[in-house]
C-alpha cells in the first residue's frame, strides 16, 4: 500500500456526545441504551468545538448519540458555542422530548435561540417501541415552524411493521416536505456488527450492495469525521466505528482536534472508498483472486466497508496491487475535494 498522505479536509464534525439513549432499539448500530454510560465530558465538548472552528474546512457540527437531548441545558450551550463560531449546527434525536405541543415548542425554541439550524429525527419499527410516532410528527412540525430545517428518517428492513403512511400521508408534514422545509427519507437499517440485536433483520435481494445501481462511493468517509464517547477520532460518519480499528485516526482526549487533523495521514484505501466505494474495491480484489467470495448478502454500505476491513485476503490483495489504481484514485479524490470546497 502506498504511503499515507495528509489530505484530510473534513467538512462535518459529528460529536457522539453520549452513548446513553432513552431507547434501546434492537440492532442499534452503536449499541446505545438507557444503561450506556460512556460520554464525552461537557468541558471537552466545548473544547472540541473551539478546535473544530480552527479547522478551515469544517462547516458543520452535528450533535448525536445515543440521545444528545439527554444533555439538557448543556446541549443548548454547546449549540450556542458552535453557532458563535459561525458553524452550521445539527442535532440528531428520537424526539422523546416532544411529549406535547408546549414541551416540544419550549425545548426547540431554546435550541433555536441558541442557534440550531437543523434537526434530524429517527423513527421506525424499533424507535416507535420507545417513542410514539406522534412525538416525531410533533417535533418535526414545530421545528419547521421555528425556522429549523428538519428531517425524518425512517428505518427500512424487510420485517418492518412500521406504518410509513403515518409520516408520508400526514398533511402538515407533506406540506413542509413539498415546501422543501422538511426532508423525509427511508434508510436501510444497519445490522449491529457487534451482535447487539435479536430481531430478524433482512433486506430484499434487490437492495444488496452489488446489485445494478447500488455500488456507490461513500460520500461521508473523510468528509464527515466523528468523535466517539471514548474520544477517538473516526474517519467517517461513525456507524462502524466500534468495529473497524483502521478507521480510527487517533485520540482527542489529550491531543487537540485541529492538531490531530493537521498531522493525520490519509491512506489510499480510505480515499478509494470515498471515490469508488467498498463494493468496487472488493470487485477489484476478485479480479486478482477469482476464488474470492464477494459479500453479496449485505445491503448497507457500512456493512460492506466493515467486511472489507475485516477480510485479511482482501487487504492483502489491495496492498499488493494498489499501485495499479493509485494515480486514478488520487486524481479523483483531488477533484472531489476541489468540487466540495466550491459547492
Amino acid at each position: 500500500m502506498p504511503a499515507p498522505r495528509r489530505l484530510l479536509k473534513p467538512r462535518i464534525l459529528a460529536l457522539v456526545t453520549t452513548a446513553k439513549c432513552t431507547a434501546a432499539c434492537d440492532h442499534c448500530c452503536i449499541a446505545s441504551s438507557p444503561r450506556a454510560t460512556a460520554a464525552i465530558p461537557i468541558p471537552r465538548l466545548h473544547g472540541l468545538i473551539d478546535e473544530a472552528a480552527r479547522i478551515q474546512s469544517i462547516e458543520c457540527i452535528a450533535f448525536t448519540g445515543g440521545e444528545c437531548f439527554t444533555l439538557g441545558k448543556d446541549l443548548d450551550a454547546l449549540v450556542h458555542r458552535a453557532d458563535s463560531h459561525g458553524l452550521v449546527t445539527r442535532c440528531i434525536t428520537n424526539a422523546y422530548w416532544a411529549v406535547n405541543d408546549r414541551a416540544a415548542y419550549q425545548r426547540l425554541k431554546r435550541l433555536r435561540q441558541a442557534g440550531l439550524d437543523q434537526l434530524s429525527i429517527s423513527t421506525g419499527t424499533f424507535h416507535s417501541q420507545y417513542v410514539p410516532v406522534d412525538r416525531v410528527i410533533r417535533g418535526a412540525s414545530i421545528a419547521v415552524e421555528l425556522g429549523i430545517m428538519a428531517g425524518i428518517y425512517i428505518e427500512s428492513f424487510a420485517e418492518s411493521t412500521f406504518d410509513k403512511d403515518l409520516i408520508w400521508q400526514n398533511r402538515t408534514l407533506r406540506r413542509y416536505y413539498n415546501q422543501h422545509r422538511l426532508d423525509i427519507e427511508e434508510n436501510i437499517w444497519l445490522p449491529n456488527q457487534g451482535g447487539h440485536g435479536v430481531a430478524q433483520l433482512t433486506q430484499p435481494p434487490s437492495l444488496n450492495r452489488f446489485a445494478r445501481g447500488r455500488k456507490t462511493r461513500c460520500k461521508t468517509i473523510l468528509h464527515t469525521i466523528t468523535v466517539d464517547p471514548r474520544q477517538r477520532l473516526v474517519a467517517c460518519c461513525g456507524f462502524p466505528m466500534s468495529y473497524v480499528d483502521q478507521l480510527i485516526l487517533g485520540s482527542v482526549e489529550v491531543t487537540p482536534l485541529d492538531e490531530l487533523i493537521g498531522t493525520a495521514d490519509v491512506d489510499l484505501l480510505k480515499m478509494w472508498i470515498h471515490v469508488e466505494g467498498p463494493e468496487r474495491i472488493l470487485e477489484f480484489v476478485k479480479t486478482k483472486d477469482p476464488d474470492f467470495q464477494l459479500p453479496t448478502d449485505v445491503s448497507h454500505i457500512c456493512a460492506t466497508c466493515t467486511r472489507l476491513h475485516r477480510d485479511k485476503v482482501a487487504l492483502r490483495v489491495i496492498a499488493q496491487y494498489s499501485e495499479e489504481v493509485e494515480e486514478r484514485i488520487l486524481s479523483r479524490y483531488a477533484r472531489l475535494m476541489h468540487r466540495s470546497r466550491h459547492s
